[in-house]
């Protein structure tokens, strides 16, 4: 294996292993992998080196994020807006339905 494969395979297991999920404490629940992961890569290809991979991985976190925003931005711009303006509208139309249903009963 070259160091160029075990450098991705490093940066593949750290991808891996990094999780949202946390512990009772806010620690992730992988996070003694991470610190062994980050050793050794450190070991070896040094600190600034694992610098630019942990600032590669959230810029590409971010780009995915703004992905997801634009497209649920043009999914809010698709959806139509109610034929009610407001709440007002909506509200005194249906005490007109129900005083028609209440003169209806009463007749």
């Amino acid at each position: 294996m070259t160091e160029e494969e075990f450098k991705k395979l490093l940066e593949e297991k750290y991808k891996e292993w990094y999780t949202e999920e946390t512990d009772d404490y806010g620690d992730s629940l992988h996070w003694q992998a991470l610190l062994v992961i980050e050793e050794i890569y450190t070991d070896i290809f040094g600190q600034e080196e694992f610098n630019e991979f942990i600032k590669r991985r959230e810029d590409e976190e971010e780009r995915i994020n703004s992905e997801i925003l634009e497209k649920l931005k043009v999914l809010g711009d698709s959806i139509k807006p109610s034929d009610y303006e407001n709440n007002d509208d909506y509200e005194r139309e249906e005490q007109e339905k129900l005083g028609e249903e209440l003169r209806w009963t009463l007749n």
